[in-house]
């Protein structure tokens, strides 16, 4: 089996006053395996060993509906043959299910979301409540020639609003952010 970008590394890693960060970026290469590394041994590993559910981003609500099958359907073919994922759109945000079998043995169980950037305000917000059981956040190919107005303000609005609930304030929500090498001058990295 080809050997793909493994995140243990960089997850295990703690920002300059040893404390474990909240944004972890990763960059390569064009099929170095980062999206794969990532779903494997963070997204899906988390969910099965403990539960985590995970918000996929995307940046406009039109991608809803056809997001999850690309991010995970790669390592399910390969790992969990007899497991295919299902995104349903409910307008403002998709939920995410792992099915397995066919029928009346049909097991659906519901892993997460997909949650549009450009909504984070409009629509994200308002419902928050709705993803107090979301741990972790991926957003693939953050780099891009096109962001959406005001990007930064909704990732991190769209974070507060996901960081909400649990019987916290604020909770810690991770969020993975991958990318081929593009512009060290976009949007996030000028931000921080």
């Amino acid at each position: 089996m080809t050997r793909f970008y493994s995140p243990k590394y960089l997850m295990a890693m703690k920002d300059r006053n040893g404390n474990k960060p909240e944004i972890f970026v990763t960059m390569g290469n064009r099929t170095s395996g980062k999206t794969f590394g990532i779903v494997n041994e963070i997204l899906i590993e988390e969910y099965i060993n403990k539960g985590r559910k995970v918000g996929i981003l995307t940046r406009i609500k039109d991608d809803l509906g056809m997001v999850a099958d690309g991010i995970f359907k790669p390592v399910l073919d390969l790992k969990y043959p007899d497991t295919v994922v299902e995104e349903i759109s409910r307008g403002k945000y998709s939920d995410i299910y792992f099915v397995k079998g066919t029928g009346e043995d049909k097991e659906r169980a519901h892993v997460g979301y997909v949650l549009p950037i450009n909504r984070a305000k409009s629509n994200i917000k308002p419902i928050s409540g709705l993803f107090s059981d979301c741990d972790i956040l991926f957003r693939d190919e953050f780099q891009t020639d096109a962001y959406v107005p005001n990007e930064i303000e909704q990732f991190k609005s769209l974070h507060t609003s996901v960081a909400r609930g649990g019987g916290k304030a604020v909770r810690y929500v991770p969020v993975i952010m991958a990318s081929n090498f593009l512009d060290v001058l976009n949007p996030y990295f000028s931000a921080w």
